[in-house]
């Protein structure tokens, strides 16, 4: 069962998003001729559809993200192998890897 993330109510690009897609919805949509039970349910639906969608967009960018991070942490092991580089540096690539995939981790 599917349930509103309360967490991307804090998130102020999906509130505004949401609001437009509310707006263009109340104003298309609702008339005197339908039930509001069945304005309700295709309400709730509008609501999932932006929800999911917001969500795989910031999962997608987080993955980008990632990515990016772990070919700079391989980069950067190199260079620590080769003397080039303190550990340091990788230890500061390794916690922004960390926090990602916590980031990503609750989105499942």
């Amino acid at each position: 069962m599917w349930r509103l993330r309360p967490d991307l109510l804090s998130d102020p690009e999906y509130k505004q998003d949401l609001q437009g897609v509310l707006n263009g919805y109340f104003n298309t949509n609702c008339s005197t001729a339908t039930a509001r039970g069945v304005e309700w349910e295709a309400l709730k639906v509008v609501i999932r559809g932006e929800t999911l969608s917001k969500t795989y967009g910031i999962m997608k960018r987080l993955n980008q993200e990632l990515t990016q991070q772990e070919d700079s942490l391989t980069a950067l092991q190199r260079q620590i192998d080769n003397g080039d580089v303190s550990e340091s540096a990788c230890l500061l690539v390794r916690g922004r890897i960390v926090e990602l995939w916590d980031r990503l981790d609750s989105f499942v």
